[in-house]
């Protein structure tokens, strides 16, 4: 609901064009993908635990920014490169760490 209010004040100006193209988008990433992610997520958590679930969680921005390149040719600047390769320590290290069997 708060997301829909802040939308109508900061997107009014846009007009909402309903075709069968935008109505499929909105019913695949709200439907299809998100019943899809829902069912890995829990295939995921009966198979591993749920802390190295919720820390592997931490790869969606990673995911979004190397789809974002491949697929829409968004650029990879300096700084998301750093950013990225500080996500992907950050979880590393929080696995050594919990692996570790002094802990």
């Amino acid at each position: 609901m708060a997301i829909t209010i802040v939308a109508l004040i900061t997107e009014s100006d846009q007009a909402i064009i309903w075709n069968a193209e935008s109505v499929y988008y909105v019913l695949f990433t709200g439907v299809l993908a998100s019943a899809l992610c829902f069912t890995v997520w829990f295939i995921l958590l009966s198979v591993i635990d749920m802390v190295t679930a919720t820390i592997s969680t931490l790869l969606v921005p990673v995911f979004g920014l190397l789809f974002g390149w491949l697929i829409l040719n968004e650029p990879l600047t300096a700084n998301i490169l750093i950013g990225t390769a500080l996500i992907v320590i950050g979880i590393s290290i929080a696995n050594i760490y919990k692996k570790s069997p002094s802990r």
